[in-house]
This record gives C-alpha cells, sequence and structure tokens, in this order.
C-alpha cells in the first residue's frame, strides 16, 4: 500500500452537486516539509488526477496547508545575569520555550545545550545540578 495516499471506498451512492466532508488524523514527521501540491482522482468511474485547492489562509503564514511542518525551534530563548563583577556569586536565568513537547522516553532523553559558559562553576546546591555531567535538570510545568 502507497503510505503516502488514501484510499476511500464508495459504500453508498454519491449524489451529484452534493459536497461531502471527511476528516481524519494523521502524525505529522518530526522533519520540517513545505505543503506538497496534493492532487484527486477516482478509478472505476475515471476522473483524471487534478490538483486540489489547498487552504493557505486559515492560519497565519499559510501553515493550515496540508502536511505542512514547521521546524522545530525554540520560540523563546532568554538568558539573563545578576552580577557581573569578577568572581561575584552570578545567578544565571534562562526563560525558553519549544514548539515541540519536549517528552523523556525509555529510547530518547532531548538535552539543551547553553554554551559556550566559559569559566563557570557551578554550586553543588542548585537544585536539580548533576556535577558528573555538569548538568542542570530542566524544571516546570509538566517538566519530568
Amino acid at each position: 500500500p502507497d503510505t503516502e495516499a488514501l484510499d476511500l471506498y464508495v459504500v453508498n451512492a454519491t449524489l451529484p452537486g452534493v459536497n461531502y466532508t471527511l476528516a481524519f488524523t494523521i502524525q505529522n514527521p518530526l522533519a520540517s516539509q513545505d505543503s506538497p501540491p496534493v492532487s484527486i482522482a477516482a478509478i472505476g468511474v475515471r476522473i483524471e488526477p487534478v490538483g486540489m485547492n489547498r487552504d493557505f489562509t486559515s492560519l497565519p503564514d499559510g501553515d493550515s496547508a496540508p502536511v505542512k511542518v514547521l521546524p522545530v525551534l525554540f520560540s523563546v530563548k532568554k538568558i539573563a545575569q545578576s552580577n557581573p563583577y569578577p568572581f561575584g556569586i552570578n545567578n544565571v536565568t534562562v526563560t525558553l520555550a519549544t514548539n515541540l513537547d519536549l517528552v523523556r522516553t525509555s529510547s530518547s532523553a532531548p538535552r539543551i545545550t547553553i554554551y559556550p559558559l566559559k569559566e563557570a562553576r557551578m554550586d553543588d546546591g542548585v537544585p536539580g545540578y548533576d556535577p558528573a555531567l555538569f548538568s542542570v535538570a530542566l524544571e516546570g510545568p509538566d517538566a519530568s
């Protein structure tokens, strides 16, 4: 079977001039892609393939076009510090958001890297800090 096509089988007679609407759920791929041209055709009673009208306006930036997939990205990415003075205690605040749920599974553990933090040292008292990995566990709503 063609995994890039959807076959619909007519069970009951259709009427000419009547609109039939159906909806179905698919899972988008992880990789970004533009919306490809989509065609429709029929066999049995032959209707030649013809391009379908894609919806580019229901969402901003043409994001409603079928199977358009946006790239994974940080939609918010801010970093600031509390103290610029030599040998001072410095609280670094990172605010981030992605346009994709980052989910830890048995086969995948997403990791976010912030670099370079030249000559930085981290105190063992930082919540979630693992000195062996020089890493901090991400905490927040639904972060586990």
